[in-house]
């Protein structure tokens, strides 16, 4: 039992034997296996919270850095238009990377499994042409055509935006690093049975 502990504490979360008798014994190394299952199952969602994370701050830093780029190389200086649009998407996308931040942060979330929602009817075309215009600069970089084609109608969704946001531009910032230099990518939307929308990233 002593050195079943000090694996622990070195992160190694293996079960003791079981314990026949006596009784006293067998309830301390069943109550010392749950513990083990339990430090176990948080250390799992720890890596998993991480890497999550991970992906979220990797997004923004590479609009960031791709913005930044095509304004430091002067490609907008004669379309203002454009520039400002550059600007609010890194300023959109420094307010993520805090956003990001701070679920770091917060930890016990993870220990405790929640996870807040907060949901409201959405305009999903408005959140994708939201999505194409933050990567674009990444797009612009490898000559990689983003497009985005529509239904003609769709009705507002009951959704958390917030977090639809976040994983489809990880879908489409994952589409466009794995997409060669002067291909495409597009994004469809359609509505299948029972009002259900389905988002297609394809290359």
């Amino acid at each position: 039992l002593q050195k079943k502990t000090k694996d622990i504490a070195k992160g190694k979360f293996e079960k003791i034997l079981d314990i026949a008798s006596p009784p006293e014994i067998r309830d301390l190394a069943n109550d010392f296996n749950t513990m083990c299952d339990r430090l176990k199952e948080l250390d799992e969602m720890k890596e998993d919270f991480i890497s999550h994370v991970s992906h979220e701050l990797r997004t923004p830093l590479t609009a960031i850095k791709e913005a930044s780029k095509l304004l430091i190389e002067g490609l907008f200086v004669d379309n203002p238009k454009s520039r400002d649009e550059l600007l609010t998407i890194v300023s959109d996308e420094c307010e993520r990377l805090i956003v990001s931040v701070n679920r770091i942060l917060d930890l016990s979330r993870m220990e405790a499994k929640m996870m807040e929602y907060h949901f409201n009817h959405t305009d999903m075309i408005h959140l994708i042409r939201k999505c194409i215009l933050k990567l674009a600069p990444i797009a612009q970089r490898k000559n990689i055509t983003l497009e985005l084609t529509p239904p003609p109608q769709l009705p507002e969704i009951l959704m958390d935006s917030e977090r639809i946001s976040q994983l489809l531009e990880n879908l489409v910032a994952n589409a466009l690093k794995y997409t060669d230099d002067k291909g495409s990518v597009t994004v469809s939307t359609s509505l299948k049975h029972h009002d259900d929308m389905v988002i297609e990233v394809s290359v």
